[in-house]
């Protein structure tokens, strides 16, 4: 069978031809003549076109129309109408009909309509697979949250899912989440059914970036031969998400403030404002404080868009996602690539805990996806994880405290980048580094350098570095110490 038709018409006869022809086609066909029977025939079972008379002996056609369309919005409804009833076949058309035919109509004409009818039908089918597929990305259950920040975050967040806040920004380093987040506030919201628009600041010029944002009308420059939809336009009831809002040029901030406080812009060319009913989101990872203060940033754009302000901390600042979002992006690498990689090694999960994460959660999981495309084992262990992670030098396995080397197998040589550094400097960084490790306990340090504290005092006088001064700070002087010089 192609497809289930369902007619509803006070007349038998063309109930009965209808049937016979569309059946010769190839259609399953069931029929009612009047609207309860309809609506009883439409609820047993799934119907893909619905032929419906306005005139019907127990109810209104556009009634029937409105009940079909709540119970399965993506259906298609063909309206029969008599030459009088335009006005109703019309309002028909806006309560969501697929099209209207006057009585009394060709066949070929009703099949051709049932064709497209039913190809709509499909493709808005698909459009809603689709949209629900992407609304599941963003689900709560898909948010990693185990650090005291991030759940201080999340409860912020739902929040403003359940508001109608016109202007959030999220601040925080590359990587930390901030897309993410942004589309968990959409499709967590109200505004999940309207579109998501988002546009890197960034990544296009001022002039650009402005007919992207605004649209522009037919002449209003040398190569605009017809008018354009902006992005605002575009996201009409929905959210517009500025990424790299830091970056957006000064000239371009003025727009941006006017329709935040008027809910109103205008065309490149445009003679007239155009309302804009938008979420506005905006992303940074400036200080924008910083570039408000050095004249590259509005002040007052700004404070309109810090009206809900969140912060995402640097991952190395909340080490507790880190396992759970190592096993998040395990089981979904496990999904992708048809594998059966059970977990994480030990040793390999204190690497991932001891790294310094300059790309946040963006580097982690590109790290996972590595080890796990190079892995043919049902562990991810330390030799699966990148060299940036550990050195791998011949130092690596000797622990502070005096403790032997473990059964690993280092590499045999120390790292390039200490190549061409002189001795007294890498001796001199370690003395230091040690005692920031050991807080500036001298006779701990002593120890885990496998010296005697006079020896050590020796080389703390020997580099000038004071007994007095706080062991945070000794890094820093000896810096302004080597650029003085």
């Amino acid at each position: 069978m192609k497809a289930k038709i369902l007619i509803v018409d006070d007349e038998k006869l063309i109930c009965w031809s209808l049937e016979k022809d569309l059946t010769r086609e190839g259609y399953e066909v069931a029929t009612a003549t009047k609207a309860g029977a309809g609506l009883r025939l439409f609820e047993e079972d799934v119907v893909d076109v619905v032929i419906l008379d306005l005139r019907l002996p127990d109810g209104n056609g556009k009634d029937v129309l409105m009940e079909m369309m709540k119970r399965d919005p993506l259906v298609s409804v063909l309206v029969i109408t008599a030459n009088d009833d335009i006005r109703s076949a019309v309002e028909c058309m806006q309560a969501g009909a697929f099209t209207y035919l006057h009585k009394p109509f060709q066949f070929d004409e009703l099949k051709l309509n049932i064709e497209k009818a039913i190809e709509r039908r499909k493709l808005r089918k698909k459009i809603h697979e689709w949209e629900s597929i992407e609304r599941g990305k963003y689900d709560w259950s898909n948010i990693v949250a185990e650090s005291v920040f991030m759940k201080r975050v999340l409860d912020l967040v739902r929040q403003i899912c359940l508001s109608e806040a016109s202007t959030v920004l999220l601040e925080g380093a590359s990587g930390t989440g901030k897309d993410l987040l942004a589309r968990v506030i959409h499709y967590g919201g109200r505004r999940a059914a309207r579109p998501f628009i988002a546009v890197n600041c960034a990544a296009l010029p001022a002039t650009l970036l402005e007919s992207e944002l605004f649209g522009y009308e037919k002449g209003a420059f040398t190569d605009a031969r017809q008018s354009k939809k902006g992005l605002v336009e575009e996201a009409q009831g929905g959210t517009l998400f500025l990424d790299e809002i830091g970056d957006m040029p000064k000239e371009l901030q003025a727009k941006l403030l006017h329709l935040i406080d008027q809910k109103k812009f205008r065309k490149i060319g445009g003679v007239k404002e155009l309302e804009a009913d938008v979420r506005i989101l905006a992303a940074t990872n400036k200080d924008v404080k910083v570039e408000v203060r050095e004249g590259r940033f509005r002040e007052d754009l700004y404070y309109r868009l810090n009206v809900v302000p969140i912060y995402l901390h640097p991952l190395r600042e909340r080490k507790e996602d880190i396992p759970a979002l190592a096993g998040y992006f395990l089981a979904h690498f496990n999904r992708e690539f048809k594998k059966s990689i059970s977990g994480i090694a030990p040793d390999a999960l204190e690497m991932l805990l001891n790294y310094k994460w300059p790309g946040n959660v963006r580097e982690l999981k590109n790290i996972i996806e590595r080890a796990m495309i190079l892995n043919e084992e049902t562990l991810i262990r330390t030799h699966h994880l990148p060299a940036e992670i550990d050195c791998g030098c011949v130092l690596k396995d000797y622990k502070s405290e005096g403790s032997a080397p473990s059964s690993g197998k280092p590499s045999n040589k120390l790292p390039t980048c200490l190549l061409s550094v002189p001795l007294d400097e890498i001796e001199k960084q370690l003395v230091i580094q040690t005692l920031e490790a050991a807080s500036g306990n001298q006779s701990k340090a002593a120890r885990m350098l496998g010296i005697g504290r006079d020896a050590l005092r020796y080389k703390m006088g020997k580099y000038g570095l004071n007994d007095t001064e706080d062991p945070a700070d000794l890094s820093q002087n000896t810096q302004s110490q080597n650029s003085e010089q």
